[in-house]
């Protein structure tokens, strides 16, 4: 207790002891900066130097880092906004769900991520979990967890490679995707289990896998996200601790690879527990080739699977 409360009014060195290398940013503000790398990213002061507007961090899992208020001096060049241009920092963490839920509570944008993500590591391929961000000055943050090694001839379809990583960041220019507006769209459930029966089932045949799982302090499911090669479904317990509501007059819905996987869709749905709240059939008040399904999950919420029949007159996607 004594050594404790020394720490907490001194500081004192890591208690993992100095890492052989630690970087130091310099940034506009430590008190904001301060506030992401402990409160988002979990990190611990070790000691301060006030009058150097100086902080040196230190994570549970042994990590540091170096914050320093800008002052002019170590600065070899124009530090143009976002800090850093060029440089990521990687932080491997036992379970990144701490922080998407950290990320999640403060509405923290999330510059890449999340996802899965396999590599070429020599003669095996190492999986993660990964998401990238920037911190208030633009530094950017890449957090990760280990999920395994797997033999090169492994690899399954739609997995994240290398290889198609690359790609879709090129054709993406590595920007920001600006022609979605949407980048996910999140419900709120009252049962985690049954929900997550349900959805597998029903998001199957329109080719929706299970892609990110968040789990909460005790081990159990408190976020998953469904999608094709990225998360952009996702089911939650509510952060409030409530129960969940279902708002009127919302609904989602899922583009269907052909018609067969509308019908498909439609009675998994209702196999799982699910409500019909519109049988699989064209709408052409819609448009002549619409062709959609609608249910209600096990909590109530609205669901739409569509196919866009091209060969009737005046169907398009707009």
């Amino acid at each position: 207790m004594e050594e404790e409360t020394r720490r907490q009014v001194t500081g004192a060195p890591p208690r993992s002891g100095w890492a052989r290398m630690v970087v130091e940013l310099h940034v506009n503000d430590l008190g904001r900066s301060l506030s992401f790398w402990r409160d988002v990213l979990g990190f611990q002061t070790a000691f301060e130097r006030a009058e150097e507007r100086f902080a040196y961090l230190e994570h549970p899992e042994g990590h540091q880092i170096m914050l320093c208020q800008r002052h002019g001096r170590f600065e070899t060049g124009p530090l143009d906004p976002p800090l850093g241009q060029g440089a990521m920092f990687q932080i491997y963490l036992a379970d990144i769900g701490p922080v998407l839920l950290a990320l999640s509570v403060r509405n923290w944008a999330i510059y890449l991520g999340p996802r899965e993500v396999w590599r070429r590591t020599g003669d095996r391929e190492s999986g993660q979990r990964e998401i990238f961000l920037q911190d208030p000055d633009g530094y950017l943050v890449m957090i990760a967890q280990n999920i395994g090694e797997r033999p090169l001839d492994a690899a399954q379809p739609g997995r994240l490679t290398l290889e198609n990583e690359a790609r879709m960041l090129a054709e993406a220019g590595n920007k920001q995707p600006m022609d979605r507006a949407i980048y996910h769209v999140s419900v709120g459930v009252c049962d985690m289990r049954k929900a997550r029966e349900f959805y597998e089932a029903a998001l199957a045949p329109l080719g929706c896998r299970l892609l990110y799982e968040v789990k909460d302090k005790n081990g159990a499911d408190s976020s998953l996200g469904w999608g094709r090669s990225f998360p952009e479904f996702w089911i939650n317990l509510p952060l409030d601790g409530r129960e969940a509501t279902v708002s009127n007059g919302a609904h989602i819905a899922f583009f269907a690879p052909d018609k067969s996987s509308v019908d498909r869709f439609y009675s998994a749905a209702l196999s799982a527990g699910g409500r019909d709240d519109g049988s699989p059939g064209y709408r052409p008040d819609y448009q002549p080739g619409y062709y959609g399904a609608f249910v209600r999950d096990p909590d109530g919420n609205k669901l739409e699977a569509v196919w866009l029949d091209f060969e009737k007159k005046g169907t398009s996607l707009a």
